[in-house]
This record gives structure tokens, sequence and C-alpha cells, in this order.
């Protein structure tokens, strides 16, 4: 078996970055849910369609002062939130987060992609006009 030398080390650390960035899939349900379903603590991110086939993700929806609005999902280490303002006869569909799915493809990329890239490595390390291990 070939061993990998230094010269594998950049290859190797780029897969294991590519597999992080690929924790970041997310799956949602395929049917539209209600408002009520949508709403509460426990719902967390919500993609909200709109008529005109814009899609909004939002970290939850809740009413306030009886309107519905919606927490953009903002980026770790924002200070602030920004709230919108949504139009229920505007909403063409409101999707929850499915999160066996999106954790069960999360983890099929990461190690589909790691897996490819040790092969790839692999196959290079033994065509090495070095020699094989090289």
């Amino acid at each position: 078996m070939a061993s990998f030398k230094v010269t594998y080390l950049k290859p190797f650390t780029l897969a294991l970055v590519i597999v992080v960035l690929f924790q970041c899939c997310k799956v949602y349900y395929k049917e539209p849910s209600t408002i009520d379903q949508a709403i509460g603590p426990d719902k967390k991110r919500v993609k909200v369609i709109m008529n005109d086939d814009r899609a909004w993700i939002f970290d939850r929806i809740y009413y306030k002062n009886d309107e519905l609005f919606g927490l953009l999902d903002l980026p770790k280490g924002t200070e602030k939130s920004y709230e919108v303002k949504l139009n229920q006869d505007n909403i063409q569909g409101i999707y929850l987060l499915n999160k066996g799915k999106s954790t069960t493809l999360s983890v099929l990329l990461g190690v589909g992609v790691f897996g490819a890239v040790i092969g790839i490595m692999y196959i290079i390390a033994m065509n090495s006009p070095l020699g094989p291990g090289l």
C-alpha cells in the first residue's frame, strides 16, 4: 500500500474542509404546511415561497400584534436580527425543515466527497512518475 507523504496533506486538508462545508445542507418537506403548523418555539428554519416565486428562509415565523412576521436567518455573529412583515395573501406555501433528511444528506455528501478525494489521492500516488507512494 502506498504511504502518503507530506505532499498529500494539502489535498487531505481540502477534503476535510469540503466535508465541513457540506454540513450546511438543508432539506425541506415537499408538502406545504399551514401557518399554525409553522409557528412555535420548536419550529426552526422555515422556507416561505411568495406568490412571485421568491423564496425566503426564516429562522422562525410568528405573530406580533396580530400580524405575521418572519425573523430572517442571519449569519452567526451578526448582532442584529431583521423582522420581515409577511402578507398572508402573498404566501404561496410554507415549508418546514426536514431535520432527518438534512442530517442524512449532509452525512452522505460528506462521506462521498471525502471518499472521492481519498480515492483520487490514492490513484495519483499509485501513478506517480516517481513510483508508487511518492
